[in-house]
């Protein structure tokens, strides 16, 4: 009798076991790896937000002469000619910043209409002490991760030009 040379069912059975372990594997490694990249981008664009905004007010707030006027959405800040304002001119008089928070964008208006500065901002307000020096500005972006669900908060001091 002739022998037929092959596998045997329970061969084949434990080679798909072993095949469908590796692929759960992979599949397990793939999510983790999604996920923790998603994770990394989220916070390099939350670490943007906060870094642009950051910038931009404490560039205003310390080349300024006057307290600014702080409400809980806006920020007006009222300048001296030959400094840079927010679109990036230096006017040659006196000019007003305003910043607020409009339709997701970071925007500043200097009295020329508004310039929308930043994408992806769901938050922002503004606050200040007693003594309108200390202000806390906290921003909200729409792909911050969860454990920022709150804001970042940042205070800057209106030490009057110094």
């Amino acid at each position: 009798m002739k022998q037929i040379k092959g596998y045997t069912l329970l061969e084949l059975m434990v080679a798909m076991v072993v095949g469908l372990v590796l692929v759960i594997g992979i599949a397990t490694s793939y999510t983790s790896i999604k996920e923790t990249v998603t994770t990394s981008q989220q916070l390099a664009t939350s670490q943007e937000i906060v870094r642009y905004t950051n910038r931009v007010m404490m560039r205003s707030i310390k080349q300024t002469q006057e307290v600014p006027t702080v409400t809980a959405t806006d920020i007006t800040i009222r300048q001296l000619a030959g400094v840079p304002a927010c679109d990036g001119s230096v006017p040659m008089v006196d000019y007003t910043e305003r910043y607020f928070l409009q339709d997701g964008y970071l925007v500043c208006d200097r009295g020329t209409g508004d310039i929308n500065l930043l994408k992806g901002v769901t938050g922002l307000t503004f606050a200040t002490d007693a003594s309108g020096q200390l202000i806390t500005v906290t921003i909200q972006g729409s792909s911050f991760p969860t454990q920022y669900g709150a804001g970042i908060q940042m205070n800057f001091y209106a030490g009057l030009g110094s």
